[in-house]
């Protein structure tokens, strides 16, 4: 069980690192747009259309896919007064509950963003040569991350192996 636990948090290190790197890019992205767009705008007095949602597109994979790397990282709210104040039981169990819920909620995020994807994939954006589906990928992504990092974190609960706050690596 060791072994398999250490395959797949390799595994997931590098997904994490590579989404790391993928909403990294994406926000400079946001940066550069952001930055074409109020040059568009206030010197050329003819803002680009398309920046806008481009960048909204942008954000939503940087937020939504942000928020799937916290919870390997441990980033996300935790409510240490109620673990502080209960026995080594009641904490093992609270914590395989809380992280249980979180998959069940990535799973579902995975089910309900790959719905909503479907049923407005066949149509366009009003100003990019894109699906109004694909404001729904991030959506499904970050289900993926979530219900990926979850798994991982459950086997490190099962295994009795777990990682402090903050620190990605197992």
């Amino acid at each position: 069980m060791h072994a398999l636990l250490h395959a797949y948090s390799g595994a997931m290190g590098v997904l994490s690192r590579g989404a790391m790197v993928f909403c990294s890019a994406c926000l400079a992205l946001v940066v550069a747009l952001t930055g074409w767009m109020v040059f568009g705008r206030y010197v050329l007095n003819d803002p680009p259309s398309w920046a806008e949602n481009s960048i909204l597109i942008l954000v939503l994979f940087v937020s939504a896919m942000g928020a799937g790397i916290g919870i390997r990282e441990r980033l996300h709210l935790r409510v240490l007064l109620v673990i502080d104040s209960v026995s080594a039981r009641a904490r093992r169990l609270i914590e395989v509950a809380a992280n249980a819920l979180l998959l069940v909620f990535g799973v579902i995020m995975v089910h309900g963003g790959w719905t909503a994807a479907a049923q407005v994939w066949a149509f366009p954006d009003a100003l990019l040569p894109i699906s109004r589906g694909t404001y729904y990928v991030p959506m499904v992504l970050t289900g993926i991350l979530i219900t990926l990092f979850e798994i991982e974190i459950l086997l490190e609960l099962a295994v009795g192996q777990e990682r402090d706050a903050g620190k990605g690596e197992a």
